[in-house]
């Protein structure tokens, strides 16, 4: 069986490698990849008659979809419509990730546990709204913006320069949520559905700020590690009670059709497990961490879900401590990186770290399909964003994340971004849990 992943991020680089070692017969196409990806072909893939050409063309017998855009347009309706099995919610499932305002009105009508939040249609109504907030406050432009829609304010007058933000992207009647400011631990939790059970993979820390110490604005993550050991049987029972089965509650009363991943992004405060929001697929850097970190088939288990079967599904962790660290051109995320700039020292990578490219180009800016090479073997340049991550392993926290740093030592490019304080927090329990009741 061929499979197709759609997609073109470090994220799908990840799912490739996955369904390789867990199928090796299959040839895995990445549409459209990107230049440091084996595999990858030219195609659209959030146009979904070009995507279904290619792939009964080509025998594909899965797809499965990486990013939110062609999943909040309807991918999966229009490509399983034309005979193809495709792992992936419906675009009406996928509106817990594609409206903000959709999530918390769900999140409330189903009893998820979640921060206090008023939404308005037009960024006039959201300044007036301001007053419910006072001092710290969360704005979120209601619609999917890669990453970047998303404002942590400390104050007020950071709050008014963000809805300033959102009017200019994305015009005036825009939908705005505010949402009360959470304190503590951020996690996430990600892992399978088939609308009826919930499987998770082993639990991620992502670092969503450019800079050291959680500051700096908002990316789409510049690092991860997995998986979180203190993330134990008793604290995942309460997140899975107030969280996770109101939710599958919720999908199965909206009667959704949801086959694919699902993703919680938590923050765990005193007073207990809070979600703070869904995502219908899943994270990228978290990806990057979560898959090497898998001991069993994440095929096997698609395939489980896809009919209906996931409880009958095995996950199980392999047991090391994974960590992953993101490399972004200069000016992310503000600004885009004026041209591209050749990568150096891949080449001295230990043969055991796993190099995701994504917003890559080759040195002579040919496309992948049209090389024999593979992706470590590529003169390769940083051209955009968050242009790759490397993943090691390690047998513990400590371990892990000295491997990480000291290959990140051997890379370099002009501008070269990259945070030096992934995984802090993974060496210590949250304290927040201290106030928990785990009994």
């Amino acid at each position: 069986m061929n499979i197709a992943v759609l997609g073109s991020g470090g994220r799908e680089a990840a799912l490739a490698w996955k369904l390789r070692v867990d199928e090796p017969e299959a040839i895995v196409f990445v549409l459209p990849g990107n230049p440091g990806i084996p595999g990858s072909i030219p195609v659209d893939c959030a146009d979904p008659i070009a995507v279904a050409r290619f792939c009964l063309g080509n025998g594909v017998g899965l797809v499965v979809v990486g990013p939110e855009v062609p999943l909040a347009a309807g991918i999966v309706d229009a490509l399983r419509s034309r005979g193809l099995n495709t792992f992936g919610p419906t675009a009406d499932a996928a509106r817990l990730e594609s409206s903000k305002s959709f999530a918390k009105a769900f999140m409330e009508k189903y009893g998820v546990a979640t921060a206090r939040s008023v939404t308005s249609i037009g960024v006039a109504g959201a300044r007036s709204a301001l007053a419910g907030f006072p001092g710290r406050v969360v704005v979120k432009y209601d619609g999917l913006a890669a990453g970047k829609g998303v404002f942590v304010c400390g104050s007020t007058a950071e709050a008014e320069s963000a809805l300033d933000s959102i009017e200019k992207s994305y015009g005036p009647d825009s939908t705005v949520v505010l949402e009360e400011t959470l304190v503590g631990t951020e996690v996430s939790v990600i892992g399978l559905t088939d609308g009826t059970c919930f499987k998770p993979l082993p639990a991620a820390q992502d670092h969503k700020r450019l800079l050291d110490g959680d500051l700096g604005p908002n990316t789409g993550g510049m690092g991860a590690v997995a998986p979180a050991a203190w993330l134990t049987t008793a604290v995942y029972a309460r997140i899975q009670a107030e969280i996770i089965e109101p939710t599958l509650a919720g999908i199965r009363d909206s009667g959704f059709d949801y086959r694919g991943f699902l993703y919680f992004g938590l923050m765990l405060t005193r007073e207990g497990p809070k979600l703070l929001e869904y995502n219908a697929r899943l994270g990228d850097p978290e990806t990057q961490v979560i898959l090497p970190a898998l001991g069993s088939s994440l095929l096997e288990a698609i395939d489980a879900a896809l009919a209906g079967r996931l409880a009958e599904a095995e996950l199980v962790p392999d047991g090391s401590c994974r960590a992953a660290l993101v490399f972004a051109c200069s000016g992310y995320p503000e600004s885009p990186s004026p041209r591209p700039e050749p990568i150096s020292g891949l080449e001295a990578l230990d043969g055991s770290t796993l190099f995701f490219p994504a917003g890559v180009a080759t040195g002579n800016s040919r496309f992948i399909a049209d090389l024999p090479l593979v992706a470590a073997k590529l003169p390769l340049a940083a051209a955009r964003g968050r242009a790759f991550s490397i993943c090691v392993a390690g047998k513990d926290p400590g371990s892990a994340l000295a491997s990480l740093y000291a290959e990140a030592g051997k890379i370099d490019f002009a501008g070269m971004q990259f945070r030096r304080d992934i995984g802090a927090r993974w060496l210590s329990s949250p304290p927040e849990l201290e106030g928990w009741d785990l009994e």
